[in-house]
């Protein structure tokens, strides 16, 4: 799918949803990090209560390593807390992380009965595996790859340092000497495969994270352009056709073309009310006016194409596919007619002395549906003859002194179940080709009771 034409707004929407993930991630690691620490330091107690809690070098050396550990965990909680995201995060926690196990590792080979040794050098590789793992969380492809290459490195460092200390301890490790005392034959290539087993880890999760962050920005991708659909048409069209839209996003994004009906509704002399009522009063008409207009054209399931100036363009079939766009245009078009005079009692209640009388122009045909504009404005319409067609002949109710007029394509459409429509004039287009258009010659031809019964057969069909 080509890319959503995001507005500025949203790719800093984007940015922020996206960081709030980030910072998830790490929040998630630092958790898991108090549990690492918390972990060590009962362990090393335990220990420690074999020699009466007397503690050794390596058990003083520790001490302070995990307490250091405790510290950069608590910095990087508390600026995540304040949503301080830093670029430098899924690289520098890497670092202190493995440098953090390195030391705490080191500090083992400082006296025969270290805590940390028996308890977690032999787990060593492990704990290295678990932090290229947690890596991951942090939803940058080099965070695990630099953690499993320095977590190589430190693993390589503390088999060097064991196998050349171990020769000297009183108590030597059952790691490198039999049950008996005597030395085993040591790899040094065998150990060292699970240094460059790390440095490997590092690099496949680097391309697991790299996937994951794909996936994620995909995902990210798709809330986006619901949310920035439903921002777009929320007001104006129903939640099932927004629902529809974000199902079948080719429409928006590629365009499409479509038989559907346009509607434009548009208040007659709105000139001269302009001129003549107080600005407030012509806003608060305006207001009143759209709407009602608005929910009139939801409840027939079309969409509110766009408002320009005192004129509504509407249109049907954009995204249901019932075939029946046009009469759910025409029974609307009625509905809007029915109620000039509540819109009218609307505004006579609210002191305004503006009465409004508005004419219809309703036409089906070709459209070519989809995104226009740039990436500071774009919208969602209809182009094409037929839209163009719509217009005029709304303009064209002035003239033959009609409320609603629609063209022959309408009529064929509708005549059946509204046979109250008759052959007014015709419209000719550039010379091109001559319309016939039909109307109503009296909105009190209109049976509010017989709208009723068609608005139901229309929208439960």
């Amino acid at each position: 799918m080509d890319k959503f034409p995001y507005r500025e707004d949203g790719a800093e929407r984007f940015k922020e949803i996206y960081v709030e993930k980030l910072l998830k991630g790490e929040l998630l690691i630092v958790y898991l990090r108090y549990v690492f620490i918390l972990l060590s330091a009962i362990l090393l107690l335990a220990v420690m209560s074999e020699y009466n809690f007397i503690p050794s070098t390596s058990d003083l050396w520790t001490f302070a390593v995990l307490g250091f550990g405790c510290t950069y965990t608590v910095i990087i909680h508390i600026l995540i807390k304040k949503k301080k995201y830093s670029k430098i995060f899924p690289y520098l926690t890497p670092f202190l992380d493995i440098t953090f196990i390195t030391l705490a590792l080191y500090g083992g080979r400082l006296d025969y009965h270290s805590s940390w040794i028996s308890i977690v050098l032999q787990g060593t590789f492990s704990v290295y595996f678990l932090f290229i793992i947690l890596a991951i969380l942090r939803y940058n492809p080099l965070s695990p790859f630099i953690t499993g290459f320095l977590a190589s490195l430190g693993y390589t460092i503390n088999l060097i340092l064991i196998n050349i200390h171990s020769y000297s301890f009183k108590y030597p490790y059952s790691l490198f000497y039999s049950k008996k005392g005597e030395i085993v034959n040591f790899s040094f290539v065998n150990e060292m495969s699970k240094s460059v087993f790390l440095l490997f880890a590092g690099i496949f999760a680097y391309f697991v994270t790299k996937k994951f962050k794909e996936t994620i920005i995909d995902e990210l991708n798709h809330e986006m352009e619901k949310s920035y659909i439903k921002q777009l048409f929320g007001k104006y069209i129903s939640r099932e056709i927004v629902d529809n839209i974000i199902k079948n996003q080719e429409i928006f994004v590629k365009g499409v073309k479509k038989n559907i009906s346009i509607m434009f509704v548009d208040i007659i002399n709105f000139t001269v009310l302009a001129k003549k009522y107080p600005t407030e009063k012509v806003l608060e008409s305006l207001n009143t006016y759209f709407e009602i207009l608005t929910d009139v054209v939801i409840k027939y399931r079309g969409i509110v194409d766009k408002f320009i100036g005192d004129a509504l363009m509407s249109g049907f079939g954009i995204q249901i596919e019932r075939g029946n766009h046009a009469l759910r245009a025409v029974c609307c078009a009625l509905e809007i007619l029915t109620m000039k005079k509540r819109i009218n009692m609307e505004l006579k209640r609210r002191g305004n002395p503006i009465s409004l009388d508005f004419g219809i122009g309703i036409n089906t045909g070709k459209v070519i549906i989809g995104n226009v504009g740039g990436q500071r404005r774009v919208d969602f319409t209809a182009i094409g003859d037929t839209v163009n067609i719509s217009a005029k002949i709304e303009k064209l109710t002035r003239k033959y002194r009609v409320p609603i007029l629609i063209t022959e394509a309408t009529y064929n459409y509708v005549k059946d179940k509204i046979p109250i429509f008759k052959r007014i004039g015709s419209f000719s287009l550039e010379r091109r080709f001559t319309i016939p258009l039909y109307g109503i010659r009296n909105i009190e031809e209109i049976d509010e009771n017989y709208i009723k019964e068609l608005r139901y057969e229309v929208l439960t069909k």
